[in-house]
């Protein structure tokens, strides 16, 4: 079975269905590094939410704090210092 003894016609056919097929092999191959690469941009998106979500929180603890020692500080009353520590009792203890 030699490549002469085909015609020009089905000659032409087989080199089509080899650029066929290489082009399929070429698309998968796309296709899985892309979902490859959306995996772990998703898995990098999720660690820098939750970077910003603990950076948010500790900026509002941070400034509640602020906002108790400086009503402490202004106030010799003691009800302060018990309405603050009521309300937020957790701050002064996730700053540290």
């Amino acid at each position: 079975m030699k490549l002469n003894n085909f015609s020009v016609a089905a000659k032409l056919w087989l080199a089509l269905g080899c650029v066929i097929v290489l082009l399929l092999i070429t698309l998968f191959a796309a296709i899985g590094r892309g979902n490859v690469l959306n995996a772990r941009l998703d898995n990098i998106a999720t660690a820098q939410i939750d970077k910003a979500e603990t950076i948010a929180q500790w900026g509002g603890l941070t400034q509640t704090n602020v906002a108790r020692i400086t009503a402490s500080l202004l106030s010799a009353d003691p009800a302060v210092e018990v309405a603050f520590n009521r309300d937020c009792p957790l701050a002064p203890r996730l700053l540290s």
